[in-house]
C-alpha cells in the first residue's frame, strides 16, 4: 500500500466518523453546546488529522540515516531523549526488520556513531512469523 492509498482510507473513515458530528454541530444552536464537549471534539479532530498526517509521512519516507554496527546496517527510526532507537535493515531486499534498539548519540571520541543520510528508497517493516519470535 503506497501513502497515498492509506492516506485515502483514514480519510474515508475519518470522514465517515467526523462529518455527522459536524453537521450536528452546524445545525444544532452552538450555544446548546456545553465548553467540554466542544474541546472535546476539537481535541479528538486535532488528534484525528495528526495520526493521518504522520501515517502518511511514515508510508512514503524514503531518506533514513544508517548507521554500521558490528558489520550489520541499521537504519534511525527516531531520536527519543538523548538516544536514537535503530532497527536493523536489509537494504537490497528493503526491508526494516521490528527489532528496535538504542544507542547514545553522543559518543566516545574512540566509539564513534556515525550516520550516513542514505536514499533508500521506501522501506517496509518486516512481519515476524510466531516461529521467528522463538
Amino acid at each position: 500500500m503506497d501513502g497515498w492509498e492509506a492516506f485515502s482510507n483514514k480519510m474515508i473513515v475519518s470522514a465517515i466518523l467526523v462529518i455527522p458530528v459536524a453537521i450536528i454541530i452546524v445545525f444544532d444552536d452552538l450555544k446548546k453546546l456545553k465548553p467540554a464537549s466542544l474541546i472535546f471534539l476539537s481535541t479528538a479532530f486535532i488528534i484525528g488529522v495528526a495520526s493521518i498526517f504522520g501515517e502518511y509521512r511514515a508510508s512514503t519516507k524514503t531518506n533514513y540515516y544508517v548507521v554500521s554496527k558490528d558489520e550489520q546496517k541499521y537504519v534511525v527510526i527516531a531520536p527519543y531523549d538523548k538516544q536514537f532507537i535503530i532497527a536493523p535493515v536489509d537494504l537490497d531486499k528493503k526491508v526494516i526488520l521490528p527489532q528496535f534498539q538504542f544507542i547514545d548519540q553522543k559518543s566516545e571520541k574512540d566509539d564513534r556513531v556515525e550516520l550516513t543520510p542514505v536514499h533508500t528508497g521506501k522501506l517496509d517493516v518486516k512481519n515476524l512469523t510466531e516461529d521467528e519470535l522463538k
